[in-house]
């Protein structure tokens, strides 16, 4: 996927953010480097925030393993240097995403500013397909779609790839979104922002319910 790819080229860019343009951040790091901790850190894109509430252990690179105020953790500082902090993302080890995920999808300037969701997905190493089903709070109007997925390291990239089956208003239609889900296994979350063309952008908070070795997932076209 372009997404994922995208993703880590501009984690190289982030590394010389945090060393040359952002004394925070590096303070940051060097305050963990001096209690023996791994600096914890959210890098999507450019945008690279070191958590100064999460900790993790010298030999830490599960997400599970972080602790504290976690938030949108992605990666551990691998190394830093005068001119540069290297990042390692962080990785969901033996977790998979195969299961069911329910919550909330979020559009605030939509036609609606909240949909009930749950994402059923099925995880073959770093590819996830699934189908997300939507609705109206009221349960007037819904959809399945079926979307296809990159996980890089607990982060998953994804996109909308087909409408499965709906019931919209007359000239309604279901936004073609593309976006991704930073996954905390440590309190089963999934949760991240999402845009498509001629829609307004949303996002999605949604909390795991159930485990499953294989998701029947409800078309038998995944």
């Amino acid at each position: 996927m372009a997404e994922a790819r995208g993703e880590e080229i501009d984690a190289l860019q982030a590394e010389d953010r945090v060393a040359a343009s952002d004394p925070e951040g590096r303070r940051r790091v060097e305050t963990k480097q001096a209690k023996g901790e791994r600096a914890v850190a959210s890098v999507l894109g450019c945008h690279v925030e070191v958590l100064e509430g999460c900790r993790a252990k010298p030999d830490d690179l599960l997400a599970e393993d972080v602790d504290g105020l976690c938030t949108g953790a992605t990666h551990v500082v691998r190394t830093a240097g005068p001119q540069r902090v290297a990042f390692e993302p962080l990785s969901l080890g033996d977790h998979r995403l195969t299961g069911t995920f329910r919550g909330v999808m979020h559009q605030p300037a939509g036609p609606y500013t909240a949909y009930t969701t749950t994402l059923y997905l099925a995880q073959d190493g770093a590819r996830v397909t699934g189908v997300t089903r939507l609705a109206t709070l009221d349960g007037d109007y819904w959809g399945d779609l079926r979307l296809e997925g990159e996980l890089v390291g607990n982060v998953l990239f994804f996109h909308d790839v087909a409408v499965l089956d709906e019931n919209v208003p007359p000239l309604g239609a279901w936004c073609a979104k593309g976006g991704y889900l930073i996954v905390d296994p440590r309190h089963g979350l999934a949760a991240g922002p999402w845009t498509a063309p001629w829609c307004a952008p949303g996002s999605f908070e949604l909390h795991r319910v159930e485990d499953h070795p294989r998701v029947l997932l409800p078309h038998d076209e995944i």
